[in-house]
């Protein structure tokens, strides 16, 4: 049996924790040590939390939460090697999702940390379906993000967390900027697509602009160069990125809704492009902030 602490982030996902919980409880070959970070939910997830149980809980306010310093306290509070994350909403499809990253992990002394592949819900939008399976089952069309970091079902290695924590200016892409990191250090992290979870958002279009907008910021807060300009990243993007998605709906039998596709993709590259110049803005201008930008409101 592999210990293992798990951290589980929670927001107001009451309707799911049972079922994530239950996956959690599941699970073979680890003895859990559950560590939740709840973030002051107006729903009944503190109550199903109470009722499961767990080793530790870190009860937080909604002002109070930036992701990479909860994860940091987390892991700093861990007595195992091993620390898993796994989101509040992200059920585990089988009972031996941790055991698997756990094992990818240790196969390899340069292996820092492992993620798990991820599944739309079942009453996901289609193309909330295609996004997933181009982020997961096409992963390799994203280059070298491919072996990147996912947090939503994830192990890493503490020891080399304790030489490279989460960069506490950032609370969006705080897992891609960190498996950066680990990279400059000769180690990597692994894509285990043999697991998986159901995990997936059907965003309204504010907020894909905004989920963009802040992942945007966050990495080119920490970039070298500044983005190109919009009419390369975006208007000229915009055409050539629904061609390419268009194929592949049509191979996944998503046809009847490509109509949507061009309005779906729009926002996600205007926020992209907005939070990449405000995140360069942000870290290079006359007046360095310490963080990250957050996404205005709209």
């Amino acid at each position: 049996m592999i210990p293992l602490t798990v951290v589980l982030r929670s927001f107001n996902d009451a309707a799911l924790l049972p079922r994530t919980l239950a996956a959690l409880a599941a699970q073979r070959g680890v003895t859990i040590q559950l560590h939740v970070c709840e973030s002051a939910s107006t729903d009944n997830s503190q109550a199903i939390l109470d009722a499961h149980g767990y080793a530790r809980c870190t009860r937080l306010t909604q002002a109070s939460y930036w992701s990479s310093a909860v994860l940091n306290a987390a892991c700093q509070a861990a007595d195992t090697e091993l620390i898993a994350f796994v989101n509040s909403d992200a059920i585990l499809l089988s009972e031996e999702v941790l055991l698997r990253l756990c094992e990818s992990v240790l196969a390899d002394g340069q292996i820092a940390g492992a993620f798990a592949r991820q599944e739309p819900r079942v009453n996901a939008a289609p193309l909330t379906r295609l996004e997933l399976h181009l982020a997961f089952a096409c992963r390799e069309r994203l280059g070298a993000d491919a072996q990147r970091l996912s947090l939503v079902c994830s192990v890493i290695r503490r020891s080399v967390w304790l030489d490279t924590r989460f960069d506490e200016r950032l609370t969006y892409a705080e897992d891609w900027t960190w498996s950066r990191d680990i990279e400059a250090r000769g180690l990597r992290t692994v894509y285990v697509p043999a697991v998986a979870v159901e995990h997936s958002h059907d965003y309204t279009l504010h907020q894909a602009w905004r989920r963009a907008w802040g992942d945007a910021a966050a990495m080119a807060y920490r970039q070298h160069a500044p983005p190109k300009s919009w009419l390369r990243c975006v208007l000229f993007t915009w055409p050539r990125r629904c061609l390419s998605w268009s194929r592949l709906a049509i191979r996944q039998g998503l046809l009847p809704h490509l109509w949507h596709l061009p309005g779906w993709l729009w926002p996600r590259l205007d926020g992209a492009w907005q939070g990449a110049r405000a995140g360069w803005q942000a870290s290079h201008g006359p007046n360095p902030t310490a963080r990250q930008p957050m996404p205005p409101a709209r």
